[in-house]
């Protein structure tokens, strides 16, 4: 049975499955001549690759912990709240590429800027939904 687009909805795990997009595209883009000549590899690209790479850890991190105790329910939202922030310092770190180096611009960066605004967005939601899970005894 087809799904059409449109008619989908949000699943628990979406925040998973657009850092791992989002994963993918950055490396694709900062790994363009095109748009991050050589010498801006050690400056710039390894410090983004290294901020998306963090915020992938961490929203991992964050779907790995089980909330059943209250420590496990702050942990959980402290990953989640690391996310954010390294979605945030991405967003920062791509604005200065695009201060320094001309070929870098907002239109170039549309999908990416895209998938830092769907995973914000996804991520702040999913802190605010989140809560202590009972388990059931037996």
């Amino acid at each position: 049975m087809t799904i059409y687009a449109r008619e989908r909805k949000t699943t628990a795990i979406q925040y998973i499955v657009t850092v791992q997009k989002l994963q993918v595209e950055i490396l694709s883009y900062v790994m363009k001549d095109k748009y991050f000549p050589k010498k801006y590899r050690y400056i710039l690209v390894q410090d983004i690759m290294n901020k998306a790479n963090e915020l992938a850890d961490n929203v991992i991190g964050s779907n790995s912990v089980f909330p059943n105790t209250e420590e496990r329910l702050s942990l959980r939202k402290r990953y989640l709240d690391r996310a954010i922030i390294n979605c945030r310092q991405l967003e920062n770190k791509f604005l200065l590429a695009c201060r320094v180096i001309k070929e870098v611009t907002p239109e170039s960066l549309k999908n990416i800027t895209g998938l830092l605004l769907e995973e914000i967005g996804l991520l702040k939601n999913t802190l605010k939904n989140t809560k202590l899970i009972e388990q059931q005894k037996d």
